[in-house]
């Protein structure tokens, strides 16, 4: 439970400090450090679909946070639900 308060207050420092864009980078650590962790301390063997589904969650979370960066307009997909169908458009 301390680790998660720590953790909170700390990315909130963060993104006081950096912003919420290049916080939010921060993000594409965790594949990364997650599959290391699981070589480290349960033993999973390095393969090469480790190395490529790690990279292809690190390229995605990164595309996400820079198109994020460039003022991109975010698409979110409405399954019928209508905070999820409103949830990206600007209102004038």
């Amino acid at each position: 439970m301390g680790s998660v308060v720590i953790s909170g207050i700390t990315f909130t420092q963060m993104i006081r400090s950096f912003g919420p864009v290049r916080s939010t980078m921060i993000t594409a650590l965790v594949p990364g450090l997650s599959a290391l962790g699981a070589v480290v301390f349960l033993g999973e063997p390095l393969s090469v679909a480790l190395f490529g589904g790690l990279a292809l969650v690190t390229v995605g979370i990164l595309f996400g946070v820079r198109a994020a960066a460039a003022g991109a307009p975010v698409k979110i997909a409405s399954g019928g639900h209508s905070a999820l169908g409103t949830a990206g458009k600007r209102s004038n």
